[in-house]
This record gives structure tokens, C-alpha cells and sequence, in this order.
């Protein structure tokens, strides 16, 4: 391959051997002083065409200038015209120094020598369009690109994505060549417009013993694709009856989804009675849900009694994802229905203040609040509802002054003067 650096430090030792300053080899070639700094840089090379003068010009032959004289070869015989031939190896070694207009014509000309290899090592000094037209060609020909989708996936990152989408849908169309697996798709749908990969997929899903319908089959192509497109696709599976709704059905698709198209689907399934599972299994769901549409899900669940044993500590994974409205009103009425309330810290940090306010009374109204578990509420409750609270805890004559301790910090001095007070006169 062609050293440009090389060539680059080849050029600034013989113009200084001539005794010649980079304007003077400018003057001398036609050239900016600039081109001349960005040869002798290893930024750019000289114009294919000038380099026998440039040769000429340093008082070398094309071989002692550039250091190779395969190279030097290939470029006299590019010089020379229309009816040189060279080898797909040539064109590969000097490809760096060629314009993409160069390259086409020389691949066009020498086809019978060009390899699959050859071009796709070529494929980044290529233009998009003449890169098509020549895989097209080859294409047409048949022996050098095969048809099979892993020929074109080395040229992907160089093709525009609307050309990349005729020769897939063409490579489609051929029964022997691409085979209409979803994993046939996968190593081409980074280089693919999402809307092309949409009827392409789309396309593969309608032919039979192709893509097969079932949720794995698209998640490959996931990370690729429009997130509203993915949403109908799912739809679509699932009206076919080939998406089985189980919730780690969904699990895999789920980072990938619009929100909103995650809890139309999660709820369809969960109507239809298909959505499998209790609290943990949504909790992989959850991160990428809408939480409103998690609460309905939730309370679902709850409904229909999925919830693991009797405590409420199940909703705490799922709390971070969750309206801490419907988080309030989810617990409050699991106490109404006698669920137990241990274990319950890790909730209170997602929940309302007014939400917190209910749930104290629920439990006061049971009898299931005392003054031990109340210093863990008491940071997230209003001051005066806490005052409230502990004013009705203290009327069971159970509790000494010392065992308001702990509450002192979140009280008002009035209000723990006025506590404090009605102790002594029950004592």
C-alpha cells in the first residue's frame, strides 16, 4: 500500500538536494507553495498525472521518488492511457493517490482482474456512486460478488444508504443469494436508512419460512430501527399470534421501544390475559415505560393478586419508575385490604407528602402505627400532621416523654411543649 509519509519526506530531501525553496518547486510544478508544504507533510499527494514531471523535476525517475518501483509501475501505466492494463492488486497499491473518478475508470476498464477483495479494499477511495455502479456491474457478471449478503457487508460503510437498499433488495429478490434470515439483515442494518430496514424487515416478515415472527427474531435489529416502526412490528406479531406475550417476551425489545407503543402492548397483553408474571416480572420492564401506564400495569397485578406473599416491600424495586401519586394510592389500598406494612422504608422516598399523610392514618386506624416506627416517617411528613399523629399515639397512655425522643428534631417547640404538657396530666 501506498506510503504517503514516505513519499512525502522522499519529496522534501530532493528539493532540498536541488537547493530549491517549496515556492520555487510551487513556480516550477504550477502549484500553491501550500500543496507543495502538504506533499512534503505527508498530507496530501501530488496529482497522479504530475508525478513524472515532478520526478523530472527533482531530477529522479518515478521509482526513486515515490520508493516503490511496483508502485511506480502502476502509475506509469495509468499515465500512459486507455489501453493499459493493470492488475486489481496495482489499483489497490496506489488507490491513495487516485481521484475516485480514476479509480471507477480503471476498475471499468480492468474488470476481468478485479477481485471481490480488490474492490472492497478499494471501497474507501470510491464515491458512493461509482462504488454502486461497480458493485452492480460485478453484480451483474456473477463470479466475483456472489450475491451472498456478506460480500456487500464490507462495503456498506462506504455506500450510500438508499444505494445499499437497492442492492439488498435485490440481493432479496435472488432465492439462492440472500436468504431472508433476520440475521442475514443484522450485519448490513447499520449502514441502513431505519425506513428502508422497516420495509425490508417488513418485506422478509410477509414471506414464508423467512422471518420467522417470533420476538427474537427482531431484536437483533432492534438498535437499528425507528422506534415507531419497531412498536408496529411488535403489533403486528402479536396480531399473527407468533408474539407469546410473556413478559420477557417484551423484555428485549423494550429498551428500543417508543414508551407509549411498550405500555399499549404490555396492557393489550395483560387484557388478553397472556401477560404472564408478578411484580418482578416487570420490574425489568419498568426503566422503560411511561409511569403512568406502569401504574395501571402495577395495579393489575395487584388486583389480580400477583403480588409475592403479603408484603408490600415487592413494590419497592419498581417505586424509582413509578408516579408517586399512583405509588400512594397503590399502598394505601393494599392496607385497606389487610396487606402487611414491614419493611416499607425503602418506599418512602418516592412518595408524596400528602400520600405519607394518608398512609399514617390508614395504619393509625388499624392500630398498626407506634412511636418507633413513626421516627422513620417522620422526615417525610408535614410538621404539624406529625405533631397530629403523635398527640393520638400518646392518648394510649403507653409511651413515657423519654420515648419521644426521636421526634423532637421534626417538631415545632410549641408542639412539643404542648405534647409534653398533656403527658404529664395523663400521668
Amino acid at each position: 500500500m501506498f506510503q504517503i509519509q514516505s513519499v512525502g519526506k522522499n519529496i522534501s530531501t530532493l528539493r532540498k538536494s536541488k537547493n530549491m525553496t517549496q515556492m520555487e518547486l510551487a513556480d516550477e510544478m504550477g502549484v500553491s507553495f501550500q500543496a507543495v508544504s502538504n506533499w512534503e507533510r505527508g498530507a496530501t499527494m501530488p496529482d497522479i498525472s504530475k508525478l513524472p514531471e515532478l520526478a523530472q523535476k527533482l531530477g529522479v525517475s518515478v521509482d526513486e521518488l515515490l520508493g516503490d518501483e511496483k508502485e511506480a509501475e502502476a502509475i506509469k501505466k495509468l499515465v500512459k492511457g486507455e489501453e493499459t492494463e493493470i492488475s486489481g492488486e496495482e489499483l489497490v497499491d496506489i488507490a491513495p493517490i487516485m481521484k475516485p473518478t480514476q479509480i471507477k475508470k480503471e476498475v471499468e476498464r480492468n474488470k476481468q482482474k478485479i477481485s471481490m477483495q480488490d474492490i472492497i479494499a478499494l471501497a474507501p477511495f470510491m464515491d458512493s456512486e461509482g462504488l454502486k455502479e461497480i458493485a452492480e456491474t460485478l453484480l451483474e457478471q456473477g463470479g466475483i460478488l456472489e450475491g451472498n449478503i456478506q460480500d456487500i457487508v464490507a462495503l456498506a460503510p462506504f455506500m450510500d444508504s438508499e444505494d445499499l437498499r437497492e442492492i439488498a433488495e435485490r440481493l432479496l429478490g435472488k432465492e439462492e443469494t440472500l436468504e431472508g434470515n433476520i440475521q442475514d439483515l443484522v450485519a448490513l442494518a447499520p449502514f441502513m436508512d431505519s425506513e428502508d430496514l422497516r420495509e425490508i424487515a417488513e418485506r422478509l416478515l410477509g414471506k414464508e419460512g423467512t422471518l420467522e415472527g417470533n420476538i427474537q427474531d427482531i431484536v437483533a435489529l432492534a438498535p437499528f430501527m425507528d422506534s415507531e416502526d419497531l412498536g408496529e412490528i411488535a403489533e403486528r406479531l402479536l396480531e399473527e399470534g407468533t408474539l407469546e406475550g410473556n413478559i420477557q417476551d417484551i423484555v428485549a425489545l423494550a429498551p428500543f421501544m417508543d414508551s407509549e407503543d411498550l405500555g399499549e402492548i404490555a396492557e393489550r397483553l395483560l387484557e388478553e390475559g397472556t401477560l404472564e408474571g408478578n411484580i418482578q416480572d416487570i420490574v425489568a420492564l419498568a426503566p422503560f415505560m411511561d409511569s403512568e401506564d406502569l401504574g395501571k400495569i402495577v395495579k393489575t397485578f395487584l388486583a389480580e393478586d400477583r403480588v409475592s406473599g403479603e408484603n408490600l416491600q415487592d413494590l419497592t424495586a419498581l417505586a424509582p419508575f413509578m408516579d408517586s401519586e399512583d405509588l400512594g394510592e397503590i399502598i394505601l389500598t393494599e392496607l385497606k385490604d389487610g396487606k402487611n406494612i414491614e419493611n416499607m422504608d425503602g418506599l418512602l422516598q418516592y412518595l408524596e407528602e400528602d400520600s405519607v399523610t394518608d398512609i399514617v392514618r390508614e395504619l393509625l386506624k388499624k392500630g398498626k402505627m407506634k412511636i418507633k416506627n413513626l421516627e422513620k416517617w417522620a422526615s417525610f411528613m408535614d410538621e404539624d400532621v406529625l405533631g397530629d399523629v403523635v398527640e393520638e399515639l400518646i392518648n394510649n397512655k403507653e409511651y413515657k416523654i423519654t420515648d419521644l425522643q426521636p421526634l423532637m428534631q421534626f417538631l415545632d417547640g410549641d408542639k412539643i411543649k404542648e405534647i409534653v404538657m398533656k403527658m404529664v396530666k395523663m400521668e
